[in-house]
C-alpha cells in the first residue's frame, strides 16, 4: 500500500522522480547486527526441530535476511566500555599539584631506629655499621699504606744545580696544586654525636 501511495503522489512530479522512487525500492536491504543488550531477548523457537535454513525461509519479514552478494557489516567494538572518554578535561592547577607532591605522608620522617654503638659509644642506626668506627679503621689502613710506600725503593733523579735550573726554570707550586694536595674540596661527612643517657 505504501508503494502505491508513493507512485500516485509521484505521478504529478516530473518523469525522473517516479523512476528514482522505483530504483530506491529495488535496492536490496542491508542487515546490521546490533550489540547484545540493545534489543530484547528473542523468544524461544516453538519448533526446535527445524533447521536454520528452514526458519529463515519461514520468516515473514525478508528485511532481516541478507541477500546474496551483500556483505554483513561487522559488530561495533564495545569492549572499552567508555574508558576512552576517561581523560582529564582541565589542567591541574599549581596548588593542587603541590598539595599532591608535598602531602603530609611524603614529608621527611623522624628516625626512631637509633641506638648506641657498643664499641665507641656514638649514635648509629640499628643493623648498620657505625661510621665513626669505619672512619677510624680507614685511617689506620691509610697510615699503614703510607708507611709501606715510604719504605719502598723510589727513583730519585740526581741533578746538579745547573741542570735543574735549565730543565725546571722557575718551577713553583700553583694555587690549584696546593688545593689538590690539601684535599679541602672533598666532602667529609660529619661525625656522629656521642650517646648520652638521660638522667
Amino acid at each position: 500500500m505504501a508503494s502505491l501511495s508513493l507512485r500516485r503522489s509521484a505521478s504529478a512530479l516530473p518523469g525522473f522522480v517516479p523512476r528514482l522512487i522505483d530504483s530506491l525500492q529495488n535496492i536490496p536491504p542491508i542487515k546490521l547486527r546490533i550489540p547484545f543488550g540493545f534489543l530484547p531477548q528473542p523468544q524461544q523457537d516453538p519448533q526446535p526441530s527445524q533447521s536454520p535454513q528452514q526458519r529463515d525461509l519461514a520468516t515473514p519479514n525478508d528485511s532481516f535476511i541478507p541477500p546474496a552478494g551483500i556483505a554483513v557489516l561487522p559488530t561495533p567494538a564495545v569492549e572499552d566500555n567508555g574508558l576512552v572518554l576517561a581523560v582529564p578535561k582541565k589542567k591541574v592547577s599549581h596548588q593542587k599539584k603541590r598539595q599532591r607532591q608535598l602531602a603530609g605522608d611524603k614529608q621527611l620522617k623522624e628516625l626512631k631506629s637509633l641506638h648506641r654503638c657498643p664499641s665507641c659509644g656514638h649514635v648509629k642506626r640499628m643493623h648498620t655499621l657505625c661510621m665513626n668506627c669505619v672512619n677510624e679503621v680507614r685511617q689506620v689502613f691509610k697510615e699503614r699504606d703510607q708507611l709501606a710506600a715510604g719504605k719502598s725503593e723510589q727513583y730519585v733523579e740526581e741533578l746538579s744545580k745547573d741542570d735543574e735550573r735549565v730543565i725546571y726554570p722557575g718551577k713553583r707550586v700553583s694555587d690549584e696544586e696546593k688545593k689538590l694536595r690539601e684535599k679541602e674540596y672533598l666532602y667529609r661527612p660529619p661525625h656522629s654525636l656521642p650517646y648520652e643517657k638521660r638522667k
